[in-house]
């Protein structure tokens, strides 16, 4: 940006991103030839002196500004704190198909949950010399919060003669990892869970091992019940008076 300051412009191309970088790019320059009738009729010497001056005076400003960027550097931590969080509370829910296959695109058949994603797709197309061939492609990976990876768990591609073989290879396939897609939010293993984080922070509807643990060690065990039951029982039966028995009534 050009500023008019009359003999003289001033080029500002400084910026802020907040939180992150600040950039000082910021230029003097006369218009013209500047007027140095006075200092001409000094010594070299005595103008060296002045230069000199100058040139300190021009230190403690860019002094000014570095501490002023001193300053700057603590609120940009704090303001990188906020966009963090912002960025874990604006991040949507992982969309998913309730375990449920359905079409998608590129005749891809899916199913998801929260945690597991699987697709498959198998391609009937002709070989040479006419012959039909059915591939068959598959992929099981973990869902992703926006800009995490991924785990891949299995993928294959393979290539069948009949479409009855094909078949029959790709629902081999999809009992096998039936399991994973019988929970809308199945517990994930505390080393696979980066794929569901963001900034470092597990996203709200998700649970570890150790999280399920932790809950589990706090429910009283249906063992522990029935023993503390039973206790309450025994004590009740103890404490209560015995009825003396009365003598029997005279018809």
């Amino acid at each position: 940006m050009k500023i008019d300051h009359g003999d003289y412009d001033v080029y500002n191309n400084s910026r802020i991103i907040h939180g992150t970088n600040i950039e000082i790019d910021y230029s003097v320059y006369y218009k013209r030839d500047c007027d140095i009738s006075d200092l001409i009729q000094m010594s070299a010497k005595d103008v060296e002196r002045f230069r000199n001056k100058s040139i300190a005076n021009e230190n403690k400003a860019y002094e000014k500004v570095l501490q002023a960027l001193s300053e700057w550097e603590k609120e940009a931590l704090i303001t990188q704190r906020h966009n963090r969080a912002l960025n874990y509370l604006n991040t949507p829910p992982i969309e998913h198909t309730s375990n449920k296959w359905v079409d998608a695109k590129y005749d891809y058949k899916e199913r998801s949950n929260m945690v597991y994603f699987m697709q498959y797709r198998i391609y009937k197309r002709q070989a040479r010399h006419g012959m039909l061939k059915w591939d068959v492609s598959w992929t099981v990976r973990t869902q992703r919060a926006p800009g995490q990876a991924a785990l891949v768990l299995g993928n294959q591609e393979k290539t069948y003669s009949s479409q009855e073989a094909a078949e029959k290879y790709i629902q081999n396939r999809i009992a096998e990892y039936d399991h994973l897609f019988t929970e809308i939010s199945p517990v994930i293993a505390d080393v696979d869970k980066y794929p569901f984080c963001v900034n470092g922070v597990l996203l709200p509807g998700y649970t570890t091992v150790s999280m399920q643990k932790a809950i589990d060690e706090k429910k009283p065990s249906i063992k522990g019940q029935l023993n503390e039951l039973k206790s309450q029982t025994k004590n009740n039966s103890t404490t209560e008076p015995t009825k003396k028995k009365s003598a029997p009534e005279l018809e």
